[in-house]
């Protein structure tokens, strides 16, 4: 192969790689509308914030990154006792955009039992892939910011460390 044909392939190669993950139309389009979902519809309302025992909040540890916040593990643990009180109602479902971009709406409703009071609910939006050229790790957009997981901070904001 000759100088200005390897210098035209790697040119090319180099055009294809800069174009893997760039956005398509139809991202930009279900970018907007996840914007429009977000603004309607998502986000965490609490009606009535729960106080639960220290056991379920990470210790107060100086440096952690998760001191005092709600420890999942341990509510998982003990999810008897506090399904006697609450029900936690998770929903999902999965769409197309209006521009054919795959999007998901995940939703908490927590319920007081018996007397089935609502106490809080929450609904969040994200949009995965419609990127151009890359099926291996499509960009994902979310109504939230962070790395939390929903369900996390869902929890997060209704319960808090009263030290009962």
């Amino acid at each position: 192969m000759t100088t200005s044909r390897k210098a035209l392939w790697g040119a090319a190669l180099g055009l294809l790689g800069s174009l893997a993950g760039c956005a398509t139309p139809a991202r930009i389009m279900a970018d907007v509308e996840l914007t429009e979902l977000c603004t309607k519809d998502a986000g965490i309302h609490v009606y009535e914030r729960v106080a639960l025992p220290n056991k379920y909040f990470y210790p107060e540890v100086k440096g952690s990154p998760v001191a005092g916040q709600v420890d999942l593990a341990a509510i998982e643990r003990d999810k008897e006792p506090l399904a006697r009180h609450f029900e936690l109602v998770p929903g999902s479902s999965r769409f197309k955009s209006r521009s054919g971009v795959e999007m998901q709406k995940v939703s908490y409703r927590l319920v007081e039992r018996p007397s089935g009071r609502l106490i809080a609910e929450g609904v969040n939006y994200t949009r995965k892939g419609g990127d151009f050229g890359n099926p291996f790790t499509p960009t994902i957009q979310s109504c939230r910011s962070g790395n939390e997981p929903f369900g996390s901070a869902f929890l997060a904001a209704v319960f808090s460390n009263e030290g009962l």
